[in-house]
C-alpha cells in the first residue's frame, strides 16, 4: 500500500531498492496514484527493476463526487497496480459501497497467469461495506492487499483458505501496531512470510514466497 508515494518522494529509491534486493517475480500494489498529464510510478519501476509486464487500474477519481458530498479540485487518479516477470490476462470487478458511508468506489482487479490466477484489492474502512465487498469477490488462487481487516474478521471470512498472519504473526501498520494486510491462499501452500519495514509508506511490505505446484 503506497499511500500515493510519487517518483519525486525520497522514499522511492528505497522501494527501487528493497524490490530489487528481494528480487519477487510478482509485485502487486494499492493506492497507486496518477496526476493529471502524467504517469504513474508503474512506468518507472518496470524500466528500473526489469519487468516484462505491468499495469495501472483505476479504482476513483479524487476530483470526483461519488456520493458523500466530498471531493477535491485537482484530478488525481488512484488505483491498483502490479509488476510482473509474466504474461496475464485481468478482470477488473467493481465491488459494492454503502453511499452516502463511502467516499470512493472499491475494486478487485483479477489476474490470470495461466496456472494460477491472484486477486488484488483494497478494501473500505467500514466493517458492513467489506461485508458487502468480500461477497463479491471473484474467485482466485491468492487475494492480496489492504483488506482493511484485523486478523479475527479475515479469519472469520476466509475459513478454509491459508492466511499470512496464521502462518508468521506480524505487524504491517505501524504506527496503530496494527495488522491490516495480507495474503490468503486457497489451495496453495507458504514457504516464507515476512513483514518489512522500510518506512516506504504508513504500512510494512508483505514479501512472500510460495508453492504454487
Amino acid at each position: 500500500n503506497l499511500g500515493g508515494l510519487s517518483e519525486t518522494d525520497k522514499r522511492f529509491n528505497s522501494l527501487v531498492n528493497l524490490i530489487s534486493k528481494l528480487s519477487p517475480d510478482f509485485v502487486f500494489f494499492q493506492e497507486i496514484r496518477m496526476r493529471k498529464d502524467k504517469k504513474n510510478i508503474l512506468h518507472s519501476l518496470k524500466r528500473k527493476l526489469g519487468f516484462l509486464y505491468f499495469d495501472f487500474t483505476e479504482t476513483f477519481d479524487f476530483s470526483i463526487d461519488y456520493g458523500k458530498g466530498k471531493f477535491q479540485k485537482d484530478s488525481v487518479k488512484e488505483g491498483l497496480g502490479v509488476l510482473s516477470k509474466l504474461k496475464f490476462k485481468l478482470q477488473k470487478f467493481d465491488l459494492p459501497i454503502i453511499r452516502g458511508q463511502d467516499r470512493w468506489p472499491r475494486i478487485a482487479v483479477c489476474y490470470d497467469f495461466g496456472k494460477f490466477s491472484v486477486c488484488n484489492l483494497h478494501l473500505s474502512k467500514y466493517e458492513n461495506s467489506r461485508k458487502l465487498e468480500i461477497d463479491k469477490l471473484p474467485d482466485a488462487d491468492i487475494y492480496v492487499g489492504d483488506f482493511n481487516m484485523f486478523p479475527e474478521e479475515i479469519k472469520n471470512y476466509f475459513k478454509d483458505y491459508k492466511i499470512s498472519y496464521d502462518f508468521k504473526k506480524y505487524v504491517s501498520f505501524p504506527s496503530n501496531n496494527m495488522t491490516l494486510d495480507y495474503v490468503v491462499l486457497k489451495k496453495l501452500e507458504f514457504i516464507k512470510v515476512e513483514s518489512i519495514d522500510e518506512n516506504i509508506s504508513d504500512h510494512t511490505t508483505i514479501f512472500v514466497i510460495i508453492e504454487i505446484g
